[in-house]
Parts: C-alpha cells; structure tokens; sequence
C-alpha cells in the first residue's frame, strides 16, 4: 500500500508549463524541449519535491517451522528530482539528478527503524541520426545508495535497523544489475553504473502488422547494455572500483499507447535472465 504526492517547483520550466504536455510525432517529440540546452534548476528543466508512504507486509516461514520472521515496514520516501531531459519518457539529450531519502520510524507494526539515502544521476548524448536510424543515443547512469542506520553487532551475529528485502542498497532485478535476480545483493552500501546505447530504426514496420497494430506501436528501438555494481558493508573508495560485479544484455523495446514497453535480456558471470518492464531504465 502507498499513496504519492508531487509538488513541481514554479522554477524552471515548471514556472509557466507544470503539467507538462508532448505532442509527439511516431513517438517523437514534437513540442519544444523541457531542459537539456543548459543545466539551470532556475531556468531549464523541472524540480519536483515527491513524498511517498509505504507500508509492506511479509512474512518470511521456513517449511515444518512455526516462528515466523517478519519484515514489515511502513514510512516515508521523500525525492528531489531535476529533470533536464528534452523528453523523460524517451530521451535524447540532456540529464536528470534524484536525490531521495527514505525512513522508517519503526512505527505501529514495522520490524525496527531505518533510514536509506540514494543518490541517481544520468545522462543522455545525441548520437544524431542516419539513413537507418532516426534516433541515436547514449544513455548513462549512476546510482548509489548507503544506510546510515545499518548496525552489525559481532557479539550477537545480528544486523539492526537494516531495510527489509525490496528496500535500501539493494542490486539485482529489472533496472539495476539485469544479469541477476531481483534482490540478489543486498548490503549496507551500494553503487551502480550503466550505459546504454540505444537505436530506433526509421522504418517501422510494426505497425502495419494485422494482429498488433491495434496496439499503436509508435517505433521500436534496440538497445545494448552494460552494468557494473556492488554492495558493501561500508560506503567507502572501495566501494566505487573494487571487485564490481557485470553484466552485459540486448533489449527490444516499443512505444505502445504512448507508453514504452521493453523486453531486457542480460548474462552475467552467474546466469542469465529476462525481463519484461515498462519505462526506460533511468527514467523510472
């Protein structure tokens, strides 16, 4: 359970157009940009302040065992977000800066109290266009995550006021580290780096289709991908270079009801997987 809300600072271009609206051409942006020409919070792009509540509920039962551990957690997500991307749904150019904090108080039924910090930042280049392609970009994007309130004793061999799984450092799943399953490194720090290179055919095709072009598929893009990240018990120099883990995938994605629609397939030096999702990576 969660509920949202968003205020768009009147700075930018959120001061004469908050509610931004595209028009768009075969799922083109058509309308001028938002930001991206300079960066200037005062005047290029939009500043959001989001807050969000949440409450999740699990329990964790090992088979022929009656205790029950539980991870329940409810608090509060709080975000500044700069977007000075010319289109966030599928950018071009431009880059977006997200700095969140998120807290549990260990209020009414929560497993204990914690905190996580969160720092997103990525970054677009316009590769221009070609007789095959009519949209070229390079998609860049860092992530990192620490939780102040991680306290490991040694005497006990337990970990207090940590976020539960789904919450906190966490790597793996289908936005971060795609090579591996969800939740597949948890810690107390994290860092994470990707890049992108994606690549929208001029033909489409698509949509002349009989059995999906009902679908309004606008273009279809293909996209390479590389990641690298860890976890780690501290949030340190280490952290950014030492023993990072890697993985490399293909996708295939669409823009459908205006909405993008993707399909990731990554290997890393552990498995493989696929992912269906919607949203580009480093727009969500």
């Amino acid at each position: 359970m969660e509920f949202t809300t968003r205020y768009v600072l009147p700075i930018g271009a959120g001061r004469e157009n908050p509610l931004t609206i595209y028009r768009t051409r075969r799922g083109m942006r058509l309308s001028p940009p938002q930001g991206g020409s300079v960066w200037n919070p005062l005047e290029s792009g939009k500043t959001v302040i989001g807050a969000r509540y949440f409450y999740r509920y699990r329990d964790l039962q090992e088979v022929d065992q009656e205790d029950k551990i539980t991870a329940n957690t409810n608090g509060i997500e709080i975000w500044l977000d700069y977007d000075n991307t010319d289109f966030l749904p599928n950018p071009t150019f431009g880059s977006r800066q997200k700095l969140t904090l998120i807290r549990d108080f260990g209020w009414f039924d929560s497993a204990n109290s914690w905190t996580n910090l969160q720092l997103d930042l990525s970054k677009y280049f316009d590769l221009g266009t070609s007789s095959w392609f009519r949209q070229q970009v390079l998609a860049l994007d860092f992530w990192t995550s620490n939780t102040p309130t991680w306290d490991y004793d040694p005497r006990t061999g337990y970990t207090n006021h940590r976020p539960p799984p789904g919450f906190g450092s966490e790597l793996g799943g289908y936005d971060r580290m795609r090579g591996y399953p969800l939740g597949r490194f948890h810690d107390k720090a994290a860092v994470y780096y990707g890049a992108e290179l994606r690549l929208t055919p001029v033909i489409n095709g698509l949509d002349k289709i009989p059995l999906i072009r009902f679908f309004e598929i606008d273009w279809w893009q293909v996209v390479g991908f590389a990641e690298m990240g860890r976890v780690a018990p501290d949030w340190d120099s280490d952290l950014l270079f030492k023993d990072l883990k890697w993985d490399v995938g293909l996708s295939f994605r669409i823009m459908t009801f205006r909405q993008p629609i993707r399909l990731d397939w990554a290997i890393s030096d552990e498995d493989w997987s696929i992912w269906a999702m919607y949203d580009q990576p480093y727009s969500r």
